[in-house]
């Protein structure tokens, strides 16, 4: 039984690796973001509370947060552009609301730009910039 155990220990491991490569985000997108405009909040309601930030990890997962609006983000490679798109879906709070959502970006130039979208609600799209360890 103790070897039947082993081995269950070691699939177990084995699929924690390939879970956390299949979330992993390329390198051009991991780091803290400042958002610097939407299409459909102006910069004061985004910046109404902080600092207006997209924050991702390696590992794919990260926080946003604009306006009333944070949540936690779960971060992915898309399937079919995998080295040029980022996929996450939301899940927090927006004006004490729970919010669930999706969104994608891509990164042009220096910038990050891409859309988000709750779930039966808003779409707006989004450009921020990296921000530097000073910043």
């Amino acid at each position: 039984m103790a070897e039947n155990e082993t081995k269950q220990d070691e699939l177990f491991v084995v699929s924690m690796e390939i879970a956390n490569a299949t979330h992993a985000v390329k390198r051009k997108f991991i780091g803290r973001w400042h958002i610097l405009n939407t299409s459909e909040w102006d910069y004061d309601y985004l910046s109404m509370l902080d600092r207006p930030e997209i924050d991702i990890s390696s590992g794919g997962y990260g926080t946003i947060r604009f306006g009333a609006f944070n949540a936690t983000l779960d971060a992915m490679k898309d399937e079919l552009r995998p080295d040029d798109v980022m996929q996450f879906s939301f899940a927090g709070s927006d004006e004490g609301d729970d919010v669930f959502g999706r969104g994608f970006a891509v990164i042009e130039s220096d910038r990050m730009v891409g859309r988000i979208a709750f779930h039966r609600g808003m779409v707006s799209n989004f450009e921020a910039e990296k921000l530097t360890k000073d910043d």
